[in-house]
């Protein structure tokens, strides 16, 4: 029972919250719904590479050691940021160089990726509710009174990832804004960020890793508040007449 009770919440995290995410931000800030299908479409084509490079052709000529850790958070930095550049020159993400595009195209990359990892779980719990017998019985002994605690950390830890896609997806509409330099940021940010989460989930105590990611969580939902309220890239309906006339006078610095 209290198995089930917390696949159903991490479920809830990992799907629910970025759908729900998606249809509370397109309403709020006007942004088309096509916006975030976009942004998951960008995030999926470039995870066949990414995928091909950092699970299979480099762990065979490297290991799993210290260096592959490091080249692992360089090739997501680099792919991932990449192709959120790219996915803001296709249709309505090309209109919607703003706040709202980035929360948008923000959400539906983090959903996306959050949503990729849920799918398999979601499928091995099930088969081995269905099917017990087709699995080891210490495993499925395991798995029925495993800590429900750890099937909703999995999925909470999935909220500060979403919330720095978000803080990344700002940086790459500033790339066409204010120069490309803030690409490079966006990949630098991005590959750091998954480096240090690496490391300390590799070698360090549950509590450090935990705690730094959520103080990660919290700084990065503290700028977009920041962000949100200051109007650094307009996108709110209410700056909407402001806007209009601010936009007559400036252009992108990428096209």
């Amino acid at each position: 029972m209290f198995t089930t009770l917390g696949i159903t919440i991490e479920m809830l995290l990992m799907i629910g919250l970025p759908v729900a995410a998606s249809l509370v931000v397109c309403r709020r800030w006007r942004v088309p719904a096509g916006i975030p299908f976009i942004a998951a479409g960008f995030f999926l084509a470039q995870l066949i590479l990414n995928s091909f490079l950092t699970k299979w052709l480099l762990p065979g000529a490297l290991g799993h050691g210290e260096v592959m850790i490091l080249l692992s958070a360089l090739i997501y930095g680099v792919f991932e940021e990449t192709a959120r550049y790219f996915s803001f020159r296709v249709g309505p993400l090309r209109r919607r160089r703003d706040m709202g595009g980035a929360l948008a195209a923000g959400i539906g990359h983090g959903g996306m990726e959050s949503i990729t990892m849920a799918v398999p779980y979601l499928l091995g719990a099930v088969m081995m509710t269905v099917s017990p017998g087709a699995y080891p019985p210490a495993a499925v002994a395991a798995f029925r009174h495993a800590n429900p605690l750890l099937f909703i950390g999995t999925g909470a830890d999935r909220i500060p990832a979403m919330l720095c896609h978000i803080i990344f997806a700002v940086m790459v509409v500033l790339a066409y804004r204010r120069g490309r330099k803030w690409i490079v940021a966006a990949i630098a940010a991005h590959a750091a960020v998954d480096a240090l989460m690496f490391t300390l989930t590799a070698y360090a105590p549950a509590t450090v890793w935990i705690g730094l990611w959520t103080l990660i969580a919290l700084a990065a939902l503290a700028l977009i508040i920041r962000l949100v309220r200051s109007g650094t890239l307009g996108g709110d309906v209410d700056a909407e007449p402001r806007l209009a006339r601010t936009t007559l006078r400036t252009r992108p610095v990428v096209q």
